[in-house]
């Protein structure tokens, strides 16, 4: 029979009509058999997509209910009340990351700031579902069964704003600015991608403070919607009162090229405004100045846009603007990490642009502005601005929040702590302490330089995820051979080579099994730097709840069963109990083996032959640092290692033919 597809697209309604119930129920009883109902959510498209493939290729009559994702993208009415409740808290309740679970297994944290979607890329469905697959190649004998977590989502709900952490940096008590327009008689302001009713939040702040100054204020605005509760753009205008003379003859629409300062709060819009529309081109090179964000929304429905879009915001921008001062970063990625809503990005905006001294406003004009929106119901606008004051003279904001730095000391006291919680492992903790001890002290000279201090940071780290992956031997294995290395290294050479094996061999030794895996998901050390990442905050009542997406598959013959199931931590502790039985030789595949038998054998070499070969070896550890400490050096093969090695002696012995 021929399929047929129909697709319900449920937005929600005021009558709460469930339309997956409503569907179930019209289909006769004599024909259930014949109809298939299936449900997805829009902005989860890798689903959506497998569903509508899945219907397309069966019989029958097929029903997609696509609901609304949270927050709704297509119900407006639940996308004004989700903009309206956020602005009026100056913070999102909820805020929702799903990452792949193998994140936890990284010796360094993720360094980049973290957002709602932190790859960039569509987030990751963690829906229930079950295959059936045919198998080409060898037909397995027996039964073989695997279960491996998949992706991991944090979900933070708060009740109270997020502490002031970004007013705890060397800034401190700012200067105020040299005004570079304090002496003209007009000022003209063009804001692309306002938030809220027109004229948005920050052109309001900019009228309201105009007029307390005594200047003769005027704006308009185009209301036209581009994204959730963002509109087109807004204009504003100061002159100075003359007395006893009439206003200057100005229009209050910004003429081509005579914008003195460009406040970019969306991508899109501040592109057209520099050049997309030939109605506005508000900016000049040598008159105009921009501060712009240059990152996507967390709510826009491709985050890949926002990133394909910046290197030609960022070329308009340097082309339509003076070079100093300019602020062209990721204002939105910084807001939604400190702030946590992007929402507040206009008014950071504000807060920049008057510290880099682009507005003819006092302090005192701007703070009572900004105090009088946010007494109308602009949640934390406060806190916005001085956010943004802080962002123009601290680079450092435009990264997450970040604990302070331990010590190694501190550090090692810690991973101490959290492995004698239980107390059948307290001798195990104080083993591991006397390792870490003896050999940091083993090694001096890499606490000489800082590069030295970040590697002997690493090295305690992957000592930890050592002993969490085969037990207390593992880690001194791992050990024994950074220190056998570090005494043949060289001191004139800032000990090169020790620096560049430690995330190698780590890496390599640190195979990612599901055991492992299941290991350092349920461990206190990856909750802790959830907690840091999110900035959680249990004095302030967040709650945090994960859930992960653990696959089960079952090969016999040619076929493959996998079951992907929502779940809690359970599947995880259940992995993590399996290390203390499982025997070493069996965790991995042969490839992730081979790997580290040969990661290991070519640390061995270089230790036994570091004198002879020192600047080769130097060469081939490097580039297999700067792979591991991309997180990618677990995808070579051990040929590919192999050649590299010898690729790298190939070139000695060749420039030593020629020399």
């Amino acid at each position: 029979t021929q399929p047929w597809i129909i697709i319900v697209l449920d937005v929600g309604g005021a009558n709460g009509v469930d339309l997956n119930r409503v569907a179930q129920a019209a289909v006769p009883g004599a024909h259930a058999d014949r109809v298939t109902i299936e449900t997805a959510i829009a902005t989860e498209r890798v689903l959506l997509t497998e569903r509508l493939r899945d219907a397309a290729l069966a019989d029958g009559v097929t029903v997609v209910v696509v609901r609304d994702g949270t927050p709704g993208h297509f119900d407006l009415a639940a996308m004004e009340r989700w903009v309206a409740e956020v602005d009026r808290l100056g913070f999102e309740p909820r805020q929702r990351v799903t990452w792949p679970i193998e994140r936890c297994c990284a010796l360094r944290p993720a360094a980049g700031p973290v957002g709602i979607k932190p790859d960039g890329r569509d987030e990751p469905t963690m829906e229930h579902a079950f295959r059936v697959e045919r198998v080409t190649g060898a037909r397995v004998s027996g039964v073989r069964f695997h279960a491996r977590p998949l992706f991991e989502r944090m979900e933070v709900m708060r009740t109270r704003p997020p502490a002031r952490r970004w007013q705890r940096g060397p800034t401190g008590r700012l200067p105020l600015p040299e005004v570079i327009h304090r002496t003209s008689p007009w000022w003209r302001a063009h804001i692309a991608g306002y938030g809220g009713a027109g004229p948005g939040r920050a052109a309001e702040v900019l009228m309201r403070a105009g007029r307390h100054m005594g200047y003769a204020v005027n704006g308009q605005w185009n209301p036209e919607p581009i994204a959730h509760g963002r509109r087109a753009w807004a204009q504003v205008l100061f002159t100075r009162p003359r007395e006893n003379e009439a206003p200057l003859p100005l229009t209050v629409r910004v003429p081509f090229g005579e914008a003195d300062l460009l406040l970019g709060i969306e991508g899109t819009e501040t592109l057209r405004a520099l050049e997309g529309d030939a109605t506005l081109r508000v900016a000049f090179a040598e008159r105009s100045y921009a501060v712009v964000n240059a990152g996507g929304f967390g709510d826009e429905g491709d985050v890949t846009a926002a990133s394909e879009r910046e290197p030609a915001l960022r070329q308009a921008v340097r082309a339509c603007s003076r070079a100093q001062p300019r602020l062209l970063e990721n204002v939105a990625e910084a807001c939604r990490a400190w702030l946590h809503t992007d929402r507040a990005v206009d008014l950071a905006l504000v807060g920049a642009a008057f510290q880099l001294g682009l507005m003819p406003l006092t302090l005192d004009a701007l703070q009572q502005a900004v105090a009088e929106i946010e007494h109308a119901g602009a949640g934390r606008a406060v806190d916005a601005f001085q956010f943004g004051r802080h962002l123009a003279v601290d680079a450092r904001l435009f990264n997450r929040p970040r604990e302070r730095e331990e010590d190694l000391s501190g550090l090692v006291r810690r991973f101490s702590h959290q492995i004698a919680r239980r107390r059948r492992d307290r001798p195990v903790a104080g083993r591991f302490r006397a390792l870490a001890r003896w050999t940091i002290e083993a090694m001096p000279g890499l606490a000489e330089t800082d590069p030295g201090r970040a590697a002997l940071r690493d090295f305690v780290v992957a000592t930890y995820h050592c002993l969490q992956w085969g037990g207390l031997d593992y880690a001194e294995r791992y050990a024994t051979l950074i220190t056998d290395l570090y005494r043949g290294d060289r001191g004139a050479a800032g000990r090169s080579l020790t620096r560049a094996a430690v995330l190698p061999l780590a890496s390599a030794m640190l195979i990612r099994d599901p055991i492992y895996v299941g290991t350092m998901t349920a461990s206190a050390e990856q909750r802790r730097r959830i907690r840091q990442m999110l900035n959680i905050k249990r004095a302030r009542a967040d709650e945090m709840e994960r859930r992960y997406l653990t696959r089960f598959e079952l090969r016999t013959g040619m076929r493959r069963y996998q079951l992907d199931l929502r779940t809690s931590d359970w599947p995880a502790r259940l992995l993590s109990s399996l290390r203390r039985i499982v025997p070493e030789s069996w965790r991995g595949s042969r490839r992730e083996r081979e790997l580290r038998s040969s990661m290991i054998g070519l640390v061995q070499r270089v230790t036994a032959n570091a004198s002879a070969d020192y600047e080769r070896f130097q060469r081939t550890l490097l580039h297999l640092h700067e792979r591991a400490a991309n997180d990618h050096l677990q995808d070579m093969s051990p040929s590919e290692l192999r050649v590299m090695v010898d690729a790298e002696a190939g070139g000695e012995l060749e420039s030593d033919t020629r020399s």
